[in-house]
C-alpha cells in the first residue's frame, strides 16, 4: 500500500479522533475490505489501535502523518461547512500550506476535480486577506462567511497558499485537495 492509499484514512482518523471500519468505509467510499486491509497494516506498523469504539492515532501514528505533512507543506487541514447558498449542501476541505509560487492556478484547479472535487479554489494570503490568482479578486468579495472561517481556523501569513476543494460527498473533497497538495509538492 502507498502513502496515497494511507494518507485519507490517517487524516479521518485524525480528524474525527476515532473511526470504526464502517465509517471510514462510507466516509471514504472504500470496500470494507480495502479499510480492513489498510487498518490491519496501520496496525502492524503501530500507527493506530484499534478499539471496539473504533480506531485512534498514536503517538507514532501522529508523528508519521505530521512528517507525511510536513514533506508535503502542509501546515493544516480541515473540513469546514459554510452557510452561504452556493455551498449550502457541499463539504470543504481546506489546506493551508507554506509559502509556494503558483504558476497554473487552472491546472491545479483541474487536478481537484480530476480527482473528484466538483470545485477548488486556490488561494495566496495577501494583505491579510485570500487573493484568488491569477485576477479573480479576493475570496471575501464572493464568499465573506468562508474567508472569515478560514481566518477563524488556520493562522495565515503574507505569502502562504490555502486550497479549497468541496464536493457533496466528503472523500470527493479530501482526494481533490490531497491531489492539489502532492501537484503542489511535485512543482516545487
Amino acid at each position: 500500500m502507498n502513502r496515497e492509499e494511507l494518507l485519507p484514512v490517517l487524516f479521518t482518523i485524525k480528524y474525527y479522533g476515532r473511526a470504526g471500519r464502517y465509517q471510514l468505509s462510507r466516509m471514504l467510499n472504500l470496500g470494507e475490505g480495502k479499510v480492513r486491509n489498510i487498518l490491519r497494516r496501520l496496525r502492524e506498523q503501530g500507527f493506530i489501535e484499534v478499539k471496539r469504539g473504533g480506531s485512534k492515532l498514536t503517538k507514532k501514528g501522529e508523528e508519521y502523518l505530521d512528517n507525511i505533512f510536513k514533506g508535503l507543506g502542509i501546515k493544516k487541514i480541515a473540513v469546514l461547512y459554510n452557510k452561504e447558498e452556493y455551498f449550502k449542501d457541499m463539504i470543504i476541505v481546506c489546506a493551508h500550506l507554506k509559502a509556494y509560487e503558483v504558476k497554473n492556478v487552472i491546472d491545479l484547479r483541474d487536478e481537484a476535480v480530476r480527482n473528484g472535487a466538483e470545485g477548488a479554489l486556490i488561494g495566496i494570503i495577501v494583505d491579510d486577506s485570500i487573493f484568488l490568482p491569477p485576477d479573480i479578486g479576493y475570496l471575501k468579495d464572493y464568499f465573506p462567511l468562508l474567508e472569515k472561517k478560514v481566518k477563524e481556523v488556520f493562522e495565515i501569513k503574507e505569502g502562504e497558499v490555502v486550497i479549497i476543494t468541496f464536493s457533496k460527498k466528503y472523500n470527493k473533497a479530501l482526494i481533490g485537495c490531497l491531489a492539489v497538495i502532492k501537484k503542489f509538492s511535485e512543482l516545487s
